[in-house]
C-alpha cells in the first residue's frame, strides 16, 4: 500500500530501537573496532547483544519456546554463525579500510537486493516506491564524497602502500 502506516504496535518500537542501535554502534563503535581488531570487538559486541536479549526474555510475556527438533537447532546455528557473527565481523572488519559514509551506504543494499531477489526468485512484484528507493540508493553512492575524492586524485600518486 505504499507508505501508510495503520496501527503501530510494539514490535515496531522494536524496529526503531534496533535501527537506532545500529547507529549507535555504527559511529560510536568505530575507533574500538579498529582498535580491538574485527574479531574481538564482534565477540564483544555478540556477548553485549546475548546480555541485552536476555534482559528482553525476562519481561517477554508468554513462556519461551526453545527450538524443536534438530533442523530447528541447524537454522538457529546457521544464524548464530552466518548472518550474525560473520556479518558482524565483516562489517567491523571493513570499518578499518572504508569510509564510515561509503559503509553506512553500502548498508542500504540490502533491501534493494532483497526486493530483486524477491521478484527474481519468488514472483514478487516491484513497486514503482521500491524502485525510486533504488535509484536514490545508487544516486548516493555514486556522489559519495569519498568515491568522488578518489576520481579527483592525480593518477600519478601510487595508492597507499605500493611504491
Amino acid at each position: 500500500d505504499g507508505i501508510a502506516l495503520k496501527s503501530l504496535k510494539f514490535g515496531d518500537l522494536l524496529i526503531f530501537l534496533s535501527g537506532l542501535c545500529w547507529a549507535v554502534y555504527t559511529v560510536w563503535g568505530r575507533e574500538a573496532s579498529n582498535r580491538l581488531g574485527g574479531w574481538v570487538f564482534s565477540s564483544w559486541t555478540v556477548l553485549w547483544g546475548a546480555a541485552w536479549l536476555g534482559v528482553y526474555l525476562c519481561f517477554q510475556p508468554g513462556p519461551l519456546r526453545w527450538p524443536s527438533g534438530w533442523i530447528s537447532w541447524g537454522w538457529v546455528i546457521y544464524f548464530a554463525i552466518g548472518p550474525t557473527a560473520l556479518a558482524f565481523y565483516g562489517w567491523n572488519r571493513a570499518q578499518h579500510y572504508i569510509s564510515l559514509a561509503l559503509l553506512g551506504l553500502n548498508e542500504y543494499f540490502v533491501p534493494m537486493l532483497a526486493a530483486a531477489f524477491g521478484f527474481l526468485f519468488l514472483g514478487e512484484r516491484i513497486t514503482p516506491l521500491q524502485l525510486l528507493g533504488s535509484v536514490v540508493i545508487v544516486g548516493a553512492v555514486l556522489i559519495e564524497p569519498d568515491l568522488l575524492l578518489r576520481k579527483q586524485k592525480s593518477p600519478e600518486a601510487p595508492p597507499p602502500g605500493i611504491r
